[in-house]
């Protein structure tokens, strides 16, 4: 889902998504920041975006920048023990400019999450690490909205605790 977004904001030609993935391809299964212009870091499924986040939101605290950090997430990446580590650090930090939109449909790459690793309750293991949480139909643009403009405005009153948006999505609804 995050390639058309680049598309379609004209960071890459549309005509990229119809060699998603095949050899020689700009784009495949995850976004590299070296070959696709929008991209601020690449991560993939070592689950690594948290952490950069953690480190962009302190990073902008240090140098006095306010600026919120949204990272999407899907339930397998979540199987990464480096998610968990981050989201501590969140709490620990009180960075409330921080966002994380899980996608939980239960498949990854390479099968079922729950064949791999069961991380389910999302949203309590969230909210045992000290986020705000809410959990919504992740197909459901606007609760969606809403979760988001609720993490905007928890940040901008002052709050001190991350934003956990956990999204129930089924793969390749609406296609």
């Amino acid at each position: 889902g995050y390639a058309p977004v680049i598309c379609d904001y004209g960071f890459m030609p549309i005509d990229e998504l119809k060699i998603f993935n095949l050899t020689g391809a700009k784009i495949g299964m995850h976004l590299d920041c070296n070959k696709v212009k929008g991209i601020d870091c690449s991560t993939g499924s070592l689950g690594h975006g948290l952490s950069l986040a953690v480190g962009f939101a302190l990073a902008g605290r240090v140098n006095g920048i306010d600026y919120m950090n949204y990272v999407l997430t899907g339930d397998g990446e979540l199987n990464e023990g480096s998610n968990w580590e981050a989201a501590m650090s969140a709490a620990q930090f009180k960075l409330s400019n921080v966002v994380v939109l899980a996608d939980v449909n239960k498949c990854m790459i390479d099968g079922r999450v729950d064949d791999e690793m069961k991380v389910e309750p999302v949203d309590k293991k969230f909210e045992a690490f000290g986020f705000n949480v809410v959990r919504v139909d992740g197909h459901n643009f606007k609760e969606l909205n809403d979760a988001i403009e609720s993490a905007v405005k928890n940040h901008q009153n002052g709050g001190d605790k991350p934003t956990a948006i956990v999204m129930d999505t089924f793969k390749g609804e609406g296609v």
